[in-house]
């Protein structure tokens, strides 16, 4: 953060401090009101009283509050700075905050692909370049302001990953941060809880559209995904980047195949040929790197070393990361997240992967997709019918549908086993996989496989 003086805070956010306070410290933190990162020299926005407790013996920190005789046990502790609306207080020193620095923010979003892209960029500019980037897929709006805070006058670049779990997350977003570089990686069904439809979903996406038209930016798009071909993009005034295997893609992939340690692919970009290669499995990490790379080059990176720095990226845990498992099979570990996007992604992988062994698929329950959950599980199941996959084990309730649908589909039921404990995983596997086995685990990071997978990893090789 930039540290700034008391004084020039309480007049941007029209506020007044109402208890003695003769000097004019300086802010070095600022924070919510539930945060657990309160120190000295703190101003904290919305407090909580139950948290304040703790903070007592702190040199200096000062609350900002609508309603100061709630907080009148802490007028020896703290500085309370009354405002008329604390809401509106706050934004008006976001903004401000924000206004202080020049720089070029990158908004990712989309259903899968958000976390990898944001990571692989990330490698590539921190070779020449100070940056600000979301921790892992930590990306919830209220997080927002402890990203914003991180940025001074030593950044050149912030790298945000953009989650959406309920309307107003991309808006959120925009008034923290001033985009001017957007990208949607692609848009599957997720949320279902957090939307009331589907093509509400679609729209809150498309909203990086919007904002970045509004800051006359650039926007980065998936050219092959079927919901972002639908845009109307008419009115979009500023740049826009296609990325992906089409041939109207300014970034597109040709002779896309896997290698030893991932996958190679040709670049074609600026009438020019040019070789890659991911230490990433998955047709799907193509499109990440593809998009990667144009947001590098967008930036300023040239695009031979920004392939390069690409090459050297390493995978991110528990992102199709391949082990040796129980009784010698190999073991895919791709258990951060899930949905029907990502699990077609990661068949996809586990089928090429295979190079003609047994293919068995480990597949959790989809949570939050509300009134769609029965569809998109029938639509797994059909993925496992398209790949082909040999034995499917499925655990919990929903994803019984997903075993359901492949019998109906023809698969034999002999080779399909439904439980209901992630425990029970250890049985079924030291029965049915082997040394000529390749085990994919999809599950959701909101139901952690960490235990069974210690379990089911080959201990000299975790």
């Amino acid at each position: 953060m930039k540290y700034l003086p008391l004084n020039r805070i309480v007049e941007v956010i029209d506020g007044l401090i109402i208890n003695n306070q003769n000097s004019n410290p300086i802010i070095k933190n600022v924070v919510l009101g539930d945060s657990t990162t309160i120190k000295d020299s703190t101003l904290i926005f919305f407090p909580e009283k139950s948290k304040l407790e703790n903070y007592r013996d702190v040199k200096f920190c000062a609350i900002v509050t609508q309603k100061p005789e709630r907080y009148n046990d802490f007028a020896q502790s703290f500085t309370i700075i009354k405002v008329k609306n604390s809401k509106r207080s706050f934004e008006k020193f976001i903004k401000f905050y924000r206004n202080l620095f020049e720089l070029p923010v990158v908004g990712i979003t989309g259903t899968c692909g958000k976390t990898t892209t944001k990571e692989m960029v990330s490698s590539i500019l921190k070779a020449d370049m100070n940056l600000v980037k979301t921790i892992a897929s930590k990306n919830k709006r209220k997080r927002n302001l402890s990203y914003l805070m991180k940025i001074n006058k030593k950044t050149d670049v912030a790298v945000i990953e953009v989650g959406v779990g309920n309307p107003g997350g991309i808006v959120k977003f925009d008034k923290f941060f001033k985009p001017s570089i957007g990208v949607i990686t692609n848009i599957g069904v997720d949320h279902g809880l957090g939307f009331k439809t589907h093509q509400a979903y679609i729209n809150e996406k498309a909203k990086m559209v919007q904002i970045i038209n509004k800051n006359k930016g650039t926007i980065i798009l998936n050219i092959d995904d079927e919901n972002i071909k639908k845009f109307d993009l008419r009115k979009f005034e500023g740049r826009i980047i296609y990325f992906g295997l089409s041939q109207s893609a300014h970034f597109k992939a040709s002779n896309i195949h896997y290698d030893v340690n991932g996958m190679k692919f040709s670049l074609h970009y600026d009438n020019e040929v040019f070789e890659c290669k991911i230490k990433c499995f998955g047709t799907h990490n193509v499109y990440n790197a593809l998009a990667a790379l144009a947001i590098s080059t967008t930036l300023g990176v040239p695009i031979l070393d920004a392939i390069q720095r690409l090459g050297n990226f390493t995978p991110l845990k528990r992102h199709l990361q391949i082990k040796t498992g129980i009784n010698q099979c190999t073991l895919i570990d791709d258990t951060w997240n899930t949905n029907s996007k990502s699990i077609e992604a990661a068949l996809e992988a586990l089928v090429n992967l295979s190079k003609g062994k047994k293919t068995i698929a480990v597949l959790g329950d989809i949570e939050e997709l509300g009134e769609l959950s029965e569809s998109e599980h029938k639509k797994i199941g059909s993925f496992i019918h398209k790949y082909i996959i040999d034995q499917l084990v499925t655990i919990g309730n929903e994803s019984k549908i997903i075993a359901q649908q492949a019998i109906e589909l023809g698969m034999n039921q002999h080779n399909i086993y439904m439980i209901n404990k992630k425990e029970d995983l250890i049985n079924v596997l030291s029965k049915t996989a082997d040394a000529n086995s390749v085990v994919l685990i999809k599950g959701s990071m909101r139901n952690s496989f960490k235990y069974i997978l210690q379990k089911l990893i080959f201990p000299k090789l975790q």
